[in-house]
């Protein structure tokens, strides 16, 4: 199956979007992603493990460079220099770039993308103006991907 890094952020986004009236009775906090207790974390992790990682390491592009996994929560990973360690990189129209780290809602529902530049900083990208990839430490960059069923 051909896809791109970017349509499994979509899905990720949609599962978490569709979990809305869930979370909501069941108690779960998901409106500020910064301050949210473990059971968010951990839904969204398992999410995100499911619909981005599984896809990137199932996929011939990943199997050739070498990589033995996706990062997830950039907050975690800043130190790992592993080349091959792969991280879901994000840029917007303005060319402003970062590590993905999480999703939250300003507006609408999971409408942000927080990713950590280069500086160490946090920034709020918009989604709708968001590309996403996987990128190694040696910057190699995979957008598109061919997952193996």
């Amino acid at each position: 199956m051909k896809t791109s890094i970017s349509n499994c952020i979509d899905w990720f986004r949609l599962a978490m979007t569709n979990l809305i009236p869930i979370m909501d009775e069941a108690k779960i906090q998901w409106r500020n992603a910064e301050e949210l207790p473990d059971d968010f974390d951990e839904l969204s992790s398992s999410l995100f493990s499911v619909l981005v990682k599984s896809n990137c390491m199932n996929s011939e592009e990943v199997e050739s460079a070498g990589a033995r996994a996706v990062s997830f929560h950039e907050y975690a990973v800043m130190e790992i220099l592993d080349s091959q360690i792969l991280h879901v990189v994000v840029s917007d129209k303005t060319g402003l770039e970062g590590r993905f780290v999480m999703l939250t809602t300003q507006n609408e529902p999971f409408d942000t993308v927080i990713v950590v530049g280069a500086d160490r900083k946090k920034q709020y990208l918009n989604y709708g103006d968001c590309d996403f990839y996987l990128k190694t430490p040696s910057g190699l960059r995979i957008k598109d991907i061919t997952v193996k069923l």
